[in-house]
């Protein structure tokens, strides 16, 4: 069963998920960050703002190994469209979503406080109160 051309041309995946799309939200949500922003010094909230817009700007990155080409570039049913189909193929797909897992944790270890570098799986006594 498909989905008809009228559908797909009004359907609003194909500027949520698109890349002009991912850089509009990333935009958004980095210029709201600013805007609610405290008082922090501007180069913190910029700092700041910069990360979150490229923490939504990879959801499109890492939608494009996974989807099939059905990733449009820009607007409307007409733009080009991109895609490797990951998720065709079950194995590496879980394998794919299991090696962005285990480089966020290898990350998250490595940007603990210097204190407790010594003893990186023991909980810090900040989380822990021993």
């Amino acid at each position: 069963m498909g989905v008809s051309l009228a559908a797909q041309r009004y359907s609003p995946r194909l500027y949520s998920h698109s890349l002009l799309g991912a850089i509009v939200w990333s935009a958004i949500v980095a210029a709201g960050f600013l805007l609610l922003a405290g008082r922090d010094s501007p180069r913190g909230r910029a700092a700041a703002a910069t990360i979150l817009g490229a923490a939504v700007f990879s959801h499109f990155l890492l939608d494009v190994p996974v989807h099939t080409p059905d990733l449009p570039l820009g607007p409307g049913a007409g733009s080009p469209k991109i895609g490797l189909g990951l998720w065709n193929h079950r194995l590496a797909g879980i394998a794919g979503e299991l090696a962005v897992l285990i480089a966020g944790g290898v990350l998250s270890c490595a940007q603990r406080a210097p204190a407790a570098a010594a003893r990186p799986w023991r909980p810090r006594p900040s989380v822990w109160h021993s």
